[in-house]
C-alpha cells in the first residue's frame, strides 16, 4: 500500500519512478533524533552576528507544522539529492546544531509559536544570510508585502506544484552562491 500525501500537485506517489535512486539517498541519510520541544535559549542577534550558514554542505531545512506537507517537501528535497532536515517549528529548527550549516530555509507561514515570517526576521537579524522560502495555505497581501520586504526569496501559496517549489529553491541556492 502507498500513503500519498498530497500537497497541490506534489504527491509522494511522484517518486515510485526513482525508487532505486530515492532508496539509495535515505540509505545515507541520518535523520535528526526527535527531541523534546524546549524554548531555545537564544543569543541576542548582536552577541550571535557571526558568520553562519555555509554554502559547503547545501543543507536545506523544512519547518511545517502539518506532519503530511512537511514529509512531502522534505521527500521532494531529498530526490534532489540535497541534504535536509524537517522540524515541526521555528524554536525546534532555533534550538538545533543545523543553524550553523543552513543553504535554504523552507517554511510555512502560520505556525503555533513563532511564525515563518518571524522567523525570517530573526535569521536576517543574526546575520544568516540563507535564503528563506514562504509557503501558506491562507494568501494574505499584507504577509506577502511584508516578506517580499523582508528579502523572502520566494512566497509559495499552497497549493503549488512541485517544478514550481524545486525552482525556487534552486534560484535561491544559485542566488547565494553568486557574487
Amino acid at each position: 500500500m502507498i500513503r500519498t500525501y498530497r500537497l497541490g500537485q506534489l504527491c509522494l506517489a511522484y517518486y515510485c519512478a526513482n525508487v532505486a535512486r530515492f532508496a539509495l539517498y535515505f540509505n545515507r541519510l541520518q535523520r535528526p533524533a526527535e527531541t523534546r520541544l524546549t524554548k531555545p535559549t537564544l543569543a541576542s542577534p548582536i552577541q550571535a552576528g557571526f558568520a553562519f550558514c555555509s554554502l559547503e554542505h547545501k543543507m536545506i531545512v523544512v519547518i511545517d507544522d502539518d506532519p503530511s506537507v512537511r514529509e512531502a517537501v522534505e521527500n521532494l528535497i531529498a530526490s534532489l539529492d540535497f541534504p535536509v532536515s524537517s522540524y515541526s517549528s521555528a524554536e525546534q529548527f532555533l534550538a538545533s546544531s543545523d543553524l550553523n550549516s543552513v543553504s535554504c530555509v523552507v517554511t510555512d507561514i502560520q505556525m503555533h509559536g513563532m511564525s515563518g515570517i518571524q522567523l525570517q526576521h530573526y535569521l536576517h537579524a543574526i546575520r544568516c544570510t540563507a535564503p528563506v522560502i514562504l509557503m501558506t495555505a491562507y494568501f494574505d497581501e499584507r504577509a506577502r508585502r511584508e516578506a517580499t520586504a523582508g528579502g523572502a526569496a520566494a512566497y509559495l501559496v499552497k497549493p503549488f506544484s512541485s517544478a514550481e517549489l524545486i525552482g525556487e529553491i534552486e534560484r535561491a541556492l544559485s542566488s547565494r552562491e553568486s557574487p
